[in-house]
């Protein structure tokens, strides 16, 4: 089962006064040295309660929460192989979001990406951002990876002449992220969307040499409820939202963050991103986001 909780201290964006003139911003690509990359900071207030939900599993809600956990076990294994993820384990994905999101008519991955705590990359090189099967480190400040207007862009981009009648309908933007390996450190840190308010968010610039995106980073302040499953098995899927058009609903967001555990006994982390367009019968399209690894969001740091 585990500990009841874990303590953990989280890294909120500090809302600059550079902000009032200029927009948060973060580049992504390679740019000269004199260059700026990004002109954001960051605030750690006091440790926060993260509650672990094993055993109580059943208890949360896509709607009501913005996550939920599901059992979903998979075969498939080559998850360095970008070939083989597209060829066999997108369709994977659409399959279990069409199975386990209620009202999911059509569903498209649009991005997926590795995660790991150990891996390099090539000597000499560095890190691809348009090369999925290289693995970002663990995502270390609280954030939703879509905010509402990227979410219409990338309708836009996608769906082309059919996005006015698809925008017409509901929209979700719904990331799916398995495990490789038992999660020993680094779990994936997921807020209580009942919690968070708009007001809370900043929306930040993601400048990738050929798309520009915008996340949402969280600010800080007292009240908000996070959640973790203790040693998240492969078998062990999480569903979690970053947008949903369906005002009525509890829950149209979540916010996360990854957390650090026992430092000197875990294994390494691995995770794998599967994005997915959904589309259902109501006009409105859904995108999914998988991740298979031991991370992803917000993680729970231990000092």
């Amino acid at each position: 089962m585990g500990p009841e909780y874990q303590l953990a201290q989280f890294s909120y964006i500090e809302n600059r006064d550079c902000f009032q003139y200029e927009k948060p911003y973060q580049i992504l690509s390679h740019i000269r040295d004199n260059q700026s990359k990004a002109n954001l900071s960051w605030e750690r207030p006091a440790k926060e309660k993260v509650i672990n939900i094993r055993g109580n599993e059943s208890n949360f809600g896509l709607d009501k929460h913005g996550f939920c956990f599901r059992t979903a076990p998979t075969t498939f294994k080559d998850w360095d192989v970008a070939r083989q993820v597209e060829t066999y384990h997108i369709p994977e994905v659409k399959r279990l979001i069409k199975e386990m999101v209620e009202g999911v008519d059509e569903v498209e991955v649009f991005d997926w990406r590795r995660r790991s705590t150990t891996w390099r990359a090539p000597v000499n090189q560095a890190v691809d951002m348009n090369n999925p099967t290289h693995a970002l480190v663990p995502a270390q400040q609280v954030h939703l990876d879509q905010s509402p207007y990227a979410t219409v862009k990338r309708v836009r981009m996608l769906r082309g002449s059919r996005a006015d009648q698809l925008l017409k309908g509901r929209i979700r933007v719904i990331n799916l992220w398995r495990p490789l390996d038992v999660v020993k450190n680094w779990p994936l840190a997921l807020g209580d969307g009942r919690t968070m308010g708009l007001s809370d968010l900043v929306a930040v610039d993601l400048v990738r040499k050929d798309y520009v995106g915008e996340t949402m980073y969280q600010k800080y302040r007292p009240g908000f409820r996070w959640y973790y499953l203790h040693h998240q098995t492969p078998d062990e899927i999480c569903l979690f939202k970053n947008f949903d058009s369906e005002k009525d609903v509890e829950s149209t967001s979540m916010f996360s963050y990854q957390l650090v555990l026992d430092p000197a006994n875990s294994s390494p982390k691995y995770a794998l991103i599967v994005p997915s367009p959904n589309l259902m019968h109501r006009a409105s399209l859904q995108t999914g986001r998988v991740w298979s690894s031991e991370l992803w969001y917000s993680h729970i740091p231990k000092e």
